[in-house]
């Protein structure tokens, strides 16, 4: 019964650290693809940018759509 108990708290504490590594490199990930996606939208001479970074699609498609607005 104690070797059991002992099993499970290295489980748990195994499984706490296994969550905060995958907390640490999904942030660490995020923060790279928006500084990625950041430089890119910068970046016009890039093939696939478009791809990449939405919030330029978005702003591309603002100012080139059916309902352009003249820029300020």
């Amino acid at each position: 019964m104690f070797l059991l108990r002992g099993l499970l708290q290295i489980l748990e504490m195994r499984i706490k650290v296994v969550m905060m590594i995958i907390i640490i490199t999904t942030t660490i990930i995020r923060n790279i693809i928006g500084i990625l996606t950041h430089l890119i939208s910068y970046s016009k001479y890039y093939p696939y940018h478009k791809l990449l970074c939405f919030s330029h699609t978005r702003a591309t498609s603002r100012r080139f759509g059916p309902d352009s607005k003249p820029q300020s």
